[in-house]
């Protein structure tokens, strides 16, 4: 009889322990399902737009937000697209052939800008331009 007490006492306690592992499982399951989610209508809901920018030299470029991973910029009656690259803060765009026949980069935060391009002649460029 002095021995039942303790052993009951094990096994209720064994058997609550496997319930609040179960539960934290479960809820782990279940916050990583609502973030797959989030993240799905995230996708989905993606609406494509545009912006005009006017930069410190006098271009105006227009950037055509295609989707998630790719944008239009237009400037000087040319256009080109750039696909999304890894950035440390913001959105980050290249292309190896911009604007001018040359790479660039359209690195945005905000509603602010640096477009670093080549001209035609291949002289490299870094312009602030600010969204209007």
């Amino acid at each position: 009889m002095k021995f039942a007490l303790p052993i009951t006492a094990a096994c209720v306690l064994a058997l609550t322990g496997c319930t609040a592992t179960d539960h934290i499982i479960n809820k782990a399951q279940t916050v990583t399902q609502n973030a797959v989610q989030t993240v799905k209508n995230a996708v989905n809901d993606y609406q494509p737009h545009s912006k005009t920018f006017i930069c410190e030299n006098g271009m105006a470029p227009k950037i055509d937000y295609l989707n998630d991973s790719q944008i239009n910029l237009n400037l000087e009656g040319r256009t080109t697209t750039l696909d999304a690259a890894t950035a440390a803060s913001g959105e980050l765009y290249v292309a190896e052939k911009g604007i001018f026949g040359h790479g660039g980069e359209w690195h945005q935060k905000g509603d602010m800008a640096t477009f670093s391009y080549s001209n035609l002649h291949g002289v490299a460029a870094d312009i602030n331009c600010k969204a209007e």
